[in-house]
């Protein structure tokens, strides 16, 4: 049996320069992918289902009963710039689904940059490409191309076969956020941004739960991100399937490119903004409390303590350019003339680099945590985008990235990830599912 984007529900469940365009997301709609056409993709709109929201647009539980944040705040599904264009296209949040093995469920959650001021959140606005994406352009025609994890024919895909559910972002807030913010933007006047991707990914875990109670909870899953996406996957994403799926799933999370080295401002200024503190589970929070300085160690250790049955993993590229960039951005969120300036993006890089290494050696310590860090510039991995779209980065190719060794050899990331959810065991009996690093060779183009 596969999964259909409406099932039928049993009748008591019925009621440089060039660097800012990088920030925007990472869009299979452009064509790039050069995978071979895949199952179709479903759209589900859960403003427009009513088991799912109600009039308001604000979701509910199977019984119809309004669903809120920690804070008591409703979650209504939508898109950052719903309060200033309330078209669909702009407004509304939807999320693809392509059917497949039931037991094994991937979601994914894609990237985009993000907005936690006056100016980075003034970067979109008026149709402009700035530091996150507000609106979203991925369809299941383009999603028929995705390469990488998301190629449902390629032989050398671990999750070929696997049932796929797409999330895309355009809120800004790393899927973290349950909140209205307003920011004020010269020309426009306040602007209200809606930074509601908690609210989102609970729209779409909230579906999960319907379809496993109606047709039966996956034996595995994989929940994985890219870039922003990364930061869903592991601070709202993955306890949210984990909540509604239980115990009896064996559970695996990736976040690719998604390795935060932050500012202490930021983390103050998006924390009130986003209103993380009503989204965000207390262990990551615990993570947060202590400011910028480890601040991925500690969310990636307090995450493999919570859980310890559950293997986390990061994927980096050792001189990743667009990481590098929004560090930048975040030393200098009220400079946007220092964004593109070669110089300190430079600076941010060697900072990002050291400490992003320091970082994954210091996760390493816990057992159900693995790094992989490719040589080279480019950023993400686990979906394929080529030179042809245009955002101003290359990603690694999932089948042939091979530049890191662990111990015991060379390994292939596809391997690694292979390994991650086929190959069971401690340490030494998991296959290439190993820590991995392109040190000494690392500055790679």
């Amino acid at each position: 049996m596969s999964w259909s984007a409406n099932p039928k529900l049993p009748r008591s469940r019925q009621p440089m320069k060039t660097f800012i365009r990088s920030l925007l997301t990472l869009s299979v709609s452009l064509g790039a992918s050069l995978a071979s056409a895949s199952p179709d993709w479903q759209t589900v709109i859960p403003a427009s289902d009513p088991l799912l929201t109600n009039a308001a647009g604000q979701l509910i539980d199977e019984q119809g009963a309004l669903l809120t944040d920690r804070a008591g705040e409703p979650l209504p599904p939508k898109c950052a710039l719903a309060n200033l264009d309330p078209r669909p296209p702009v407004a509304q949040f939807k999320f693809f689904v392509q059917a497949g093995d039931p037991s094994k469920l991937v979601v994914f959650h894609t990237g985009g940059g993000a907005c936690w001021n006056n100016l980075t959140c003034a970067s979109s606005l008026g149709g402009a490409r700035g530091t996150y994406s507000a609106v979203i352009t991925e369809t299941p025609e383009s999603l028929k191309y995705a390469g990488g994890i998301l190629d449902g024919d390629a032989p050398a895909n671990p999750f070929a076969g696997w049932t796929k559910v797409y999330i895309p972002y355009c809120t800004g807030d790393v899927g973290w956020g349950n909140r209205d913010a307003d920011y004020s933007v010269p020309g426009f006047g306040p602007v209200p941004i809606s930074h509601r991707g908690y609210a989102n990914v609970r729209a779409v875990t909230e579906w999960l739960q319907r379809r496993f109670h109606a047709e039966g909870t996956p034996s595995k899953i994989l929940v994985a991100g890219s870039s922003a996406g990364g930061y869903a996957a592991i601070g709202t994403l993955f306890p949210e399937v984990a909540a509604v799926a239980g115990s009896r799933t064996d559970f695996y999370v990736i976040g690719d490119s998604a390795n935060g080295i932050v500012t202490d401002e930021f983390l103050q200024t998006a924390r009130g903004n986003w209103g993380i503190d009503a989204t965000l589970p207390g262990y990551v929070l615990s993570a947060i409390d202590p400011g910028a300085a480890g601040l991925s160690t500690r969310v990636y250790a307090n995450s493999a303590r919570t859980y310890r049955q559950v293997r986390f993993g990061q994927y980096q590229n050792a001189f990743d350019l667009n990481q590098a960039q929004i560090f930048n951005i975040m030393k200098n969120p009220d400079n946007p003339l220092l964004w593109t300036d070669e110089s300190a993006t430079t600076a941010a890089l060697m900072e990002w680099t050291v400490a992003m290494r320091a970082n994954t050696l210091a996760t390493a310590l816990n057992p159900g945590y693995r790094f992989y860090t490719a040589a080279g510039y480019e950023h993400t991995v686990l979906i394929n985008i080529g030179p042809e779209a245009g955002l101003g980065f290359v990603s690694d190719d999932f089948y042939s990235e091979s530049s890191a060794r662990a111990l015991t050899g060379p390994v292939a990331f596809r391997d690694w990830a292979n390994d991650m959810v086929n190959k069971k065991g401690i340490l030494w009996r998991t296959g290439d599912w190993k820590n991995a690093t392109c040190l000494p060779n690392c500055n790679v183009q």
